[in-house]
């Protein structure tokens, strides 16, 4: 994704990488992270390759590391990428750590991770179903993909502990949502599992909580 809209996309995500890391970090977040890495580590196999894809601040990538995965990490903003690295030492776990723009890419590798994640990711993709369809191809067959989306667009970015700065990001979000509405996409249960279906996976399972749901596919 080249152009003006990339470049203050990823400006946005690099200027907001402090507060999304601290609400990520907040006990309530990681004790969810860590049920959302358990449905899906269970049904990889023992040291598996995963793609982390839009990775953020790197939470999930570091969980699934700790939990002795082969994880790949990938996101486009510079800031989040620095947070996940220094996340990643200090739980002193080897990520390997790639920037991409998801809206670009194409190639993920052909077959070869077991199982790959994706967090509050395509809801802001120009074509969602392109990023579907390179997954598939970078999992093995019966290699298991989680996708975890929003009930509520912006419900990740609130917190009355947030600083000044996030406070007024996040109205800038509200009000260029509000201003662009095709610019971020609000999915349930059922879209995502319509994508996925439609990108040759078999949803295999469902969850819901307070404020996502996750939907997991096996690729054929």
């Amino acid at each position: 994704m080249g152009g003006l809209k990339a470049r203050i996309e990823r400006q946005f995500w690099d200027a907001h990488a402090g507060g999304w890391d601290s609400m990520r970090s907040s006990p309530a977040a990681l004790e969810q992270i860590d049920e959302v890495i358990e449905s899906l580590s269970t049904r990889l196999p023992a040291c598996g390759a995963v793609l982390d894809v839009g990775c953020g601040s790197g939470q999930h990538a570091v969980a699934l590391a700790v939990e002795g995965f082969q994880v790949t990490a990938v996101d486009y903003s510079s800031a989040m990428l620095g947070r996940a690295r220094a996340r990643a030492t200090e739980h002193g776990v080897d990520i390997e750590f790639r920037t991409l723009d998801l809206n670009d890419v194409d190639d993920l590798g052909d077959r070869a991770v077991d199982g790959a994640l994706c967090v509050s990711v395509l809801q802001v993709l120009n074509d969602p179903s392109r990023l579907i369809r390179v997954l598939r191809s970078a999992l093995r067959p019966g290699g298991t993909l989680l996708v975890e989306s929003v009930r509520e667009l912006g419900v990740l970015s609130r917190g009355e502990h947030l600083g000044p700065r996030d406070r007024a990001i996040n109205g800038l979000k509200s009000l260029s949502v509000k201003l662009r509405p095709s610019s971020v996409r609000k999915y349930t249960p059922d879209d995502i599992s319509e994508l996925l279906e439609t990108g040759g996976f078999a949803v295999i399972d469902h969850a819901t909580y307070e404020n996502t749901f996750t939907v997991l596919g096996e690729s054929s």
